[in-house]
């Protein structure tokens, strides 16, 4: 016997790439933005984003501040710097297409030059890791 599917069922089994997803925005003094992906990440069918770095700022000797964008949307996107010994304020995060910049900070334990992060810069999302 055929079992009967909810409506929710049928959308969800629909949703062809991790790009169908929901958000929740809610912009105030506690800012909370929240996406919920509806494809589980593992069966999606990514696209190559190519997440790139549009401006760089050194905060600090110690801090930079990077304003990074995607022409589509990139999945688990971080950034690496395997040269200078330190940390991205984010990792493993929704970077959305369409232009709009997200920012993220370096902090490194000792001071450094801007030449010398942007040299060993890597952007990476999940759809890398299938190459």
């Amino acid at each position: 016997t055929r079992k009967e599917s909810s409506a929710a069922s049928d959308v969800y089994k629909r949703q062809p790439t991790a790009d169908a997803m929901a958000a929740a925005k809610q912009h105030s003094s506690d800012h909370l933005e929240t996406y919920i992906w509806l494809t589980p990440l593992r069966d999606a069918q990514l696209l190559r984003a190519r997440p790139r770095l549009v401006s760089i700022e050194q905060l600090s000797p110690t801090i930079a501040r990077l304003a990074v964008v995607s022409d589509i949307t990139a999945v688990l996107f971080s950034a690496h710097c395997d040269e200078i010994e330190g940390a991205f304020s984010d990792g493993a995060i929704t970077l959305l297409g369409g232009g709009q910049p997200m920012y993220i900070e370096f902090e490194a334990t000792r001071p450094f030059e801007i030449e010398d992060l942007l040299s060993c810069l890597r952007l990476r999302s999940l759809s890398d890791t299938w190459e």
